[in-house]
């Protein structure tokens, strides 16, 4: 009986641990997230701040090279 149980939870782990891969275009693709600004004092400079995401399946960055990284 133990054994059963034991090779039971094998599978279950088993079944649960397998993630399906996620599949992602080979043409880079670059989105706008948003910006911020922050307020500055007269004289001073000022920063800008933009979130941006990138995504690239195939991980050349869209130059054409074989294994940039």
């Amino acid at each position: 009986m133990r054994y059963i149980v034991l090779l039971l939870t094998f599978f279950v782990l088993l079944q649960t641990s397998c993630n399906k891969e996620t599949k992602y275009s080979n043409i880079p693709k670059l989105t706008y997230r948003g910006m911020d600004r922050f307020q500055i004092k007269a004289g001073d400079t000022g920063m800008v701040r933009i979130f941006i995401e990138f995504e690239d399946g195939d991980g050349n960055i869209g130059f054409g090279t074989e294994n940039l990284f």
